[in-house]
């Protein structure tokens, strides 16, 4: 069933820009095609997901983790890097991190193989939100997509709201 969206036709005008280096999201680029998302594959300099408005990209870049299994390897074996890629997006853009299939509950419960512990999975999380100025979405894989649009739309709204209270000022 597709849920009826009040902006269908600022999705006629958009285009996603998904990341070369994305894997298994056939269930994001289905989500597109039936909102008729025009979306392109192409290498980004980091994030997963961006968009282009008028041609233009827009500060709004979106990392997504299938898992708590794999976002807690970013914050053990792989946490240089993962800081690496963080620290290349300009702070002005929208930062956000999905994280497919899991809840917060899941942390608190130590639902997940790895065996970082609950506290320092907790810490590692709420220290990458504070110090990167993310907003974390835990999503349903059947929704992820969606929820990508979602952040999209509500993104670009702020930016032209922002950039209207400027010019007025």
């Amino acid at each position: 069933m597709k849920p009826k969206l009040k902006y269908d036709s600022w999705l006629n005008e958009i285009e996603v820009i998904i990341d070369s280096r994305e894997k298994e999201n056939s269930h994001i680029k289905n989500t597109f095609d039936l909102y008729k998302v025009k979306y392109k594959i192409d290498g980004l300099k980091y994030g997963d997901y961006t968009y282009l408005f008028n041609n233009q990209v827009m500060g709004c870049v979106i990392e997504r983790k299938n898992s708590l299994d794999e976002i807690s390897q970013n914050f053990t074996k792989n946490r240089d890097r993962f800081k690496r890629e963080w620290d290349k997006i300009p702070f002005s853009d929208t930062k956000h991190l999905v994280i497919e299939g899991n809840t917060l509950n899941d942390i608190y419960l130590e639902n997940y193989r790895s065996r970082l512990h609950v506290n320092s999975f907790l810490a590692s999380l709420l220290s990458f939100e504070s110090r990167y100025n993310i907003k974390t979405h835990f999503v349903s894989k059947t929704f992820v997509g969606l929820h990508i649009l979602k952040l999209f739309y509500y993104t670009d709204y702020y930016i032209k709201a922002w950039q209207f209270v400027r010019y007025i000022i």
